[in-house]
């Protein structure tokens, strides 16, 4: 019984996987399709896009190709993808938290503009660097403030933090 196979580009329109990735993961041992006798071709069936998948798994959690290519190498995935698997959780939660931070400068900064209409460049960014550094602030705060007073100053809403201040941002 003869397995159907499908050329690169029939194969990258199936999995919507560019051709030149599917070369890439070739030239880094990930994939190994099989060549047509007569032309040369690459030639790729059930069994690759069973790796593709697996490969497009990992990428999507964020493993770098050289973990991903000694994970699909081995038919069980143990301990140790489980511990790799917990260490990229935590890399992806501190991403997070940076994306955050910058949605929050981004919201609070637009809010300023808003308000000010125009800022004085080297102060918006000061104030943005200091929006960056709030969370070890606050950490550092804290065995010395009330909680109420931590609160009222790094919890409150964008609009309060950016709102009547006694600090004029227009250029002068």
């Amino acid at each position: 019984m003869e397995t159907e196979c499908f050329t690169v580009s029939v194969f990258a329109a199936y999995t919507g996987v560019s051709i030149r990735t599917l070369h890439y993961y070739e030239e880094k041992g990930l994939m190994n399709p099989k060549r047509d006798r007569m032309t040369g071709h690459r030639m790729y069936d059930k069994d690759d896009a069973i790796r593709l998948h697996q490969i497009v798994t990992m990428k999507f959690l964020g493993l770098p190709l050289k973990e991903i290519k000694s994970y699909i190498q081995s038919d069980n995935l143990d301990i140790r993808f489980k511990d790799t698997l917990r260490l990229q959780e935590t890399k992806l939660k501190e991403e997070r938290e940076r994306i955050d931070i910058a949605l929050e400068a981004i919201q609070r900064t637009t809010y300023l503009i808003e308000k000010e209409q125009e800022i004085n460049s080297n102060l918006l960014f000061s104030l943005i660097s200091g929006m960056q550094s709030e969370k070890q602030q606050k950490e550092m705060a804290k065995p010395i403030m009330k909680d109420d007073v931590l609160s009222k100053l790094f919890d409150a809403a964008i609009t309060e933090k950016g709102s009547g201040s006694c600090f004029n941002f227009s250029k002068r």
